[in-house]
C-alpha cells in the first residue's frame, strides 16, 4: 500500500507508446472506502456481495489479504473489458495468501511486478492520500501499511523502487520495461523509447 502500484499502472496505460496496448482493470475491496478510491478503479463492497461476485465468477482474479489484527479484506479484479493487456494491480495477499487466490492458476503467466517503498515513505504518502484512513488512528494505518519487502522479491519478476532518486525514473523506466513485455507479447506498442 502506498509504494505507488496505481501510479505506475495509470501511468503506463495513458502513456502514448503504450496507447491502445493495456487497461488497468478496476477493481473491487471489501476495506473501508479511501479518499482517491474513485479515481483509482477502486470500488468498496460488503463481504457478501464479494462472496456472491466470487462464486459467480465475475472477477478475473480475487484474493484475500490477512492483516496483522487477524482481520482481513477481500479484492477483486474485473473482468477485462477487450483485447488489450490487463493490469491487475494486487497487494502481496496473492503470494502471501496463496490458497484464497481464484482462480489458482491466475498467475502461472503473469508477469509479476512488484513496487517498492520504505515504511516511512509509504505512511507519508498515506497521510497526503488518505487522511481520512490517518483519523482510523495509528492500529489501522500499520495494519494496512504491514509489508514483507523479502516475501515481495522472493514473488516477483520485476521489482520497482519507487522513492529516493529511483521515484524520478520510476514511471518511464517502467514503461520502457512493460513496452518491451507487451511488444514481445504482441501487445505491439509504438515505440519503447
Amino acid at each position: 500500500m502506498c509504494a505507488g502500484k496505481s501510479t505506475l499502472a495509470h501511468s503506463a496505460a495513458a502513456h502514448s507508446v503504450l496507447a491502445g496496448c493495456c487497461e488497468v482493470v478496476l477493481r473491487c475491496s471489501t476495506r473501508e472506502p479511501r479518499q482517491g478510491d474513485a479515481a483509482d478503479g477502486v470500488t468498496s463492497i460488503s463481504w457478501d456481495e464479494f462472496r456472491v461476485r466470487r462464486a459467480a465468477g465475475t472477477f478475473a482474479m480475487s484474493w484475500e489479504r490477512p492483516l496483522a489484527d487477524g482481520s482481513s479484506i477481500g479484492y477483486g479484479c474485473l473482468m477485462p473489458s477487450g483485447d488489450r493487456a490487463p493490469i491487475l494491480m494486487a497487494g502481496h495477499g496473492v503470494y502471501t495468501n496463496k490458497e484464497t487466490l481464484q482462480p489458482p492458476t491466475i498467475l502461472h503467466h503473469a508477469l509479476m511486478v512488484g513496487v517498492a517503498a520504505p515504511s516511512d515513505v509509504r505512511a507519508e504518502r498515506l497521510r497526503i492520500r488518505s487522511p481520512d484512513v490517518v483519523l482510523r488512528g495509528p492500529a489501522v494505518m500499520d495494519a494496512l501499511l504491514a509489508h514483507d519487502d523479502i516475501a515481495m522479491a522472493a514473488n516477483v519478476d520485476i521489482l520497482v523502487r519507487n522513492y529516493s532518486a529511483s521515484e524520478v525514473n520510476a514511471i518511464d523506466d517502467f514503461i520502457r520495461a512493460l513496452a518491451l513485455v507487451l511488444d514481445a507479447a504482441g501487445y505491439k506498442p509504438r515505440s519503447a523509447t
